[in-house]
């Protein structure tokens, strides 16, 4: 993924108006814990919208309704409208649920389009054998933008 100079320096202030940017990622469990975030945080009174990827995308708002995202083509991309949507909409944070599947993807989708300011990982566990064929390539993923420790 590359952005030209423009896309990012508009892309980028995008970002800069939202305060708060929770990446959720891992094997199993994002869309559960994306929405659990989400309710979490409208109780507390922010401005949250939420997007999950699971098995019924969805989009979550701040009075609690859902819409169902309808899609032929399944793209990171689709990170970026769903940022400009919450900018619009004077979002005071929001919930990703990461929809990317490949480690250079996953690590593409943080560090290009969403920035967390934070990041949480319901698990890891081999998973996508197609792509990812050895625990190591699993946690690629997760390398750069999260502390992986081993015991």
């Amino acid at each position: 993924m590359c952005l030209s100079f423009l896309e990012k320096k508009s892309h980028d202030q995008i970002l800069k108006r939202i305060p708060i940017r929770i990446h959720v990622n891992g094997t199993r469990g994002k869309s559960s814990v994306t929405r659990l975030i989400h309710s979490i945080l409208v109780e507390e009174g922010w401005k949250v919208f939420a997007k999950t990827t699971g098995s019924t995308a969805s989009l979550l708002f701040p009075n609690r309704s859902e819409s169902f995202i309808f899609r032929n083509k399944i793209s990171i991309e689709e990170q970026k409208s769903f940022l400009r949507f919450a900018v619009n909409n004077d979002a005071q944070a929001i919930v990703l649920e990461c929809m990317a599947v490949q480690p250079q993807y996953q690590r593409d989708s943080e560090e290009l389009l969403i920035c967390a300011t934070h990041g949480v990982i319901t698990n890891i566990r081999p998973d996508h054998w197609e792509w990812t064929d050895t625990e190591e390539k699993i946690l690629e993923g997760f390398k750069k933008r999260f502390l992986i420790m081993e015991f």
